[in-house]
C-alpha cells in the first residue's frame, strides 16, 4: 500500500535528518543555508508546538500519541472510502510525522527541532522545526484542499 510507504518514507527522512543533527550540531553550533535564510542549530524541545504545555511533558506524550493514532484511523478511512489521492496523500504524511515525532518524544522525552527560517519575519526567527513538523503541516494543506475540492463537488 502506497500510503503506509509514503508515511514510512516520511518518518525516515525525519529520523535520519535528526540522527545527522543530534551527530553534527550537538555542540550548539549552527550552520547557514541559502544565503542565511535557513539556518541549522540543533535545540531538544521537551514542550508542545510553539512551547505550550512545557509544564506537562506527560499531557504531551499522551497528546501526541493520540494525534498520531487518530491520523491514521483517518488515513485508514480515507483509504476504505476510496477517497481522493491528495487527500490520502496528506493524511500519510501527517500520521508520518506524526510518528518521526512521537518516536523521538517517547524515546527521548522530547523532540529534536533545528530548522529555523530567517525570511523578513522576526516572528517566524523564533520558532524552531525538523522535518515531521514541515511534512505535518504540508499534509495538512493537501489534506484541507482535497476536501474543499470534494465539498466544491458537492455544492
Amino acid at each position: 500500500m502506497i500510503w503506509i510507504l509514503i508515511a514510512a518514507a516520511v518518518c525516515a527522512v525525519d529520523a535520519a535528518a535528526k540522527f545527522f543533527v543530534n551527530r553534527d550540531r550537538a555542540d550548539g553550533s549552527v550552520l547557514y543555508l541559502a544565503g542565511g535564510r535557513i539556518s541549522i542549530g540543533r535545540l531538544i524541545n521537551r514542550a508542545g508546538a510553539f512551547g505550550t504545555f512545557k509544564e506537562h511533558p506527560a499531557f504531551i506524550r499522551i497528546g501526541s500519541l493520540l494525534a498520531f493514532l487518530l491520523s491514521c484511523a483517518a488515513l485508514c478511512a480515507a483509504v476504505i472510502k476510496k477517497d481522493d489521492a491528495v487527500k490520502k496523500a496528506g493524511l500519510a504524511m501527517i500520521a508520518g510525522g506524526g510518528l518521526g515525532n512521537l518516536a523521538e518524544r517517547l524515546g527521548k522525552g522530547g523532540v529534536t527541532d533545528f530548522l529555523r527560517f530567517h525570511i523578513g519575519s522576526r516572528k517566524l526567527e523564533n520558532y524552531v522545526f525538523n522535518p515531521a513538523d514541515l511534512f505535518i503541516f504540508l499534509g495538512t494543506i493537501l489534506t484541507m484542499a482535497a476536501m474543499l475540492k470534494d465539498k466544491g463537488k458537492k455544492l
